[in-house]
């Protein structure tokens, strides 16, 4: 205990060097590991290099039925708000003369919705024709059968013509 008293001032300088070297430390690795660093973004933790893409070339992007359905219910609705005709033209051939005959009875139909709430809340999803069938929160039906890739016809219910 003698021996601590006499050398109390040694110990202090000791410890605080100590300290002194292990903050000097510290702050170098976290320097080296920042994001400020520029070998730390060029170096092999992190690369960062833009997809070029030649002629003809394309990347594949895969969409889920989900999606697809939410895509199609959206485009239909805007389609709704832009070009009524269009719209109108969207629909089955057979479909559309039988439910609704002419295009100002299908815009008076939809001016009594609130084209807002034409939200999805549920879908399913007919596999064999790729047929997609939309429930809003409002519990209106779209059934979108699908052609080709965003090429599809409209109906709004399932009992006016068959559509399987």
């Amino acid at each position: 205990m003698d021996f601590i008293k006499k050398h109390k001032m040694v110990f202090l300088l000791i410890l605080l060097f100590i300290l002194l070297l292990s903050l000097y430390f510290i702050r170098e690795f976290m320097a080296s590991k920042s994001i400020y660093n520029e070998s730390y973004l060029n170096g092999e933790d992190y690369v960062m290099t833009p997809k070029t893409y030649g002629v003809n070339e394309y990347s594949v992007v895969d969409i889920s039925y989900q999606q697809m359905a939410n895509i199609y219910l959206n485009l239909f609705k805007n389609n709704i708000y832009t070009d009524d005709n269009y719209s109108y033209q969207l629909l089955n051939e057979e479909y559309r003369n039988l439910k609704f005959g002419s295009v100002e009875s299908f815009i008076n139909y939809f001016d009594r919705m609130d084209l807002n709430d034409l939200v999805m809340d549920k879908y399913s999803v007919n596999g064999d024709k790729t047929i997609y069938t939309v429930y809003t929160k409002n519990n209106n039906k779209f059934i979108f059968k699908v052609n080709s890739v965003m090429e599809f016809e409209v109906y709004l219910d399932d009992y006016t013509v068959e559509i399987w």
